[in-house]
């Protein structure tokens, strides 16, 4: 049985809220800043859909 899309969108909409993350990128730094290990993927996904990276500028 899988999680429909808007399933995923609901709860990441909650985590977000509870977290204070006003967009996906910033939800994935703060998993991040956590010590939650993100997938490539995701983090490519956000930058592909907000133009952002959340790659570090070294």
């Amino acid at each position: 049985m899988g999680a429909t899309e808007a399933t995923i969108k609901i709860h990441r909409r909650r985590i977000m809220e509870k977290m204070t993350a006003e967009s996906l990128p910033e939800l994935v730094a703060m998993a991040r800043e956590a010590g939650i290990k993100v997938p490539w993927q995701m983090t490519f996904r956000s930058e592909l859909v907000t133009g952002m990276s959340l790659r570090s500028a070294d």
